[in-house]
């Protein structure tokens, strides 16, 4: 009997899974990016305003130089100006201080963040 339910509660879940309207959408509007960062695709659709980075490992330096690269491209060929970091609030405004205003450093603003994984050379070049 604990097999039957068993299986019934997998087959229920992965029919459902398969329905979500957010993963539907996502399947249908996903794109594979470009050598120019993936980015030269996006500046043809002007409907996008927002656009999200994230990596497979917080932490390595190739996701950061990717990032890295791929908001310069869009910010020199597609006029975003915004980085939107995953911190609180308070920490992130050393960053964003440095950044408007020249106060302090990128590696400072980094070492307030207080998340260690971030305080990579490829980070302080992205702020920079």
């Amino acid at each position: 009997m604990r097999s039957i339910v068993l299986i019934l509660v997998l087959i229920l879940n992965v029919s459902h899974a398969q329905s979500d309207i957010a993963i539907d959408w996502v399947k249908d509007n996903a794109v594979r990016m470009d050598q120019s960062y993936g980015m030269s695709y996006l500046t043809k659709r002007h409907e996008i305003q927002i656009l999200g980075f994230g990596e497979a490992s917080h932490g390595q330096g190739s996701f950061f130089t990717h990032k890295a690269n791929s908001f310069k491209w869009l910010a020199e060929n597609a006029g975003y100006s915004v980085f939107a970091l995953e911190a609180g609030f308070s920490e992130a405004l050393r960053i964003n201080d440095y950044v408007l205003f020249g106060h302090g450093s990128a590696r400072e603003g980094l070492e307030y963040l207080n998340y260690g994984v971030w305080e990579i050379e490829e980070f302080v070049d992205l702020i920079e």
